[in-house]
């Protein structure tokens, strides 16, 4: 109850002292978020180049332009040329429809199959839908080959990698890898391992974006078991930043 010596009756004075409260908060909220917003964009950043190096083998370079839908990637080799085109889309229908599964699609400069894809972010179901970003276990060449891989790191005598679905493996261990729908056995080259993508992702190099949707669907995808609406999301992601490379590189 207000006595006769307050300046202000309690109805004035407590939503006023609410009100000072609230600006200070939002005043230090400003603040701290002006000092870290740097650091973030630059994580953002290093993790999209990332990707991109680990999908474009040529990379050297990237210019970005924000455009309907999401962010359109030109990605140039040392010496200029345009190598690759990539799309940075989120999905919308992911299991965590709040914080929604994030991805980078890479398409070759004809934007008629995909180089890959890289999850860059997404907080699904941990143990069920976050196994879109699970890699395989290191294990041994033979031990890789004994157990029948479904996508291999070819090491060129060059150094370059690529990313390739393996399609089968003949009576001499020689394995013979998809690319874009074709077959090529391979000849002067190693397979690894080492620095396989993640298993889930890894299905979609080599693919048409017609073909980049999952088996239940007429695609050429396998779902994650336990896991098909971040595997959908995943799919409706990459459909997008086709899409989006496609409508944006005017073809």
């Amino acid at each position: 109850m207000s006595t006769g010596t307050n300046r202000f009756p309690d109805y004035i004075r407590f939503p006023l002292v609410l009100g000072v409260i609230c600006l200070v908060s939002g005043a230090l909220v400003g603040a701290v978020y002006s000092v870290t917003k740097p650091g973030i964009d630059r994580s953002r950043a290093r993790k999209i180049e990332a990707a991109l190096q680990s999908l474009v083998p040529a990379y050297a370079s990237f210019t970005d332009r924000t455009v309907d839908g999401g962010v359109l990637y030109e990605v140039r080799d040392a010496e200029g040329a345009l190598v690759a085109y990539g799309a940075k889309t989120s999905a919308d229908n992911s299991y965590n429809s709040m914080d929604p599964v994030t991805l980078i699609t890479v398409m070759d400069v004809h934007c008629a199959r995909i180089l890959g894809i890289s999850v860059v972010s997404s907080k699904e179901t941990p143990g069920l839908g976050e196994k879109i970003k699970a890699c395989p276990a290191p294990q041994s060449i033979a031990g890789w080959l004994a157990g029948a891989p479904e996508c291999a790191v070819l090491l060129l005598p060059s150094g370059e990698k690529q990313v390739h679905r393996v399609l089968r493996i003949t009576e001499n261990a020689v394995v013979v890898l998809g690319d874009g729908g074709a077959e090529k056995t391979i000849d002067g080259a190693v397979v690894t391992d080492d620095a396989l993508p993640p298993a889930f992702q890894a299905q979609f190099a080599g693919l048409s974006p017609e073909n980049a949707r999952l088996k239940k669907d007429g695609g050429a995808v396998d779902a994650l078991t336990g896991a098909t609406i971040s595997s959908t999301a995943v799919v409706n992601a990459v459909q997008k930043g086709a899409a989006l490379i496609r409508s944006s590189a005017g073809r």
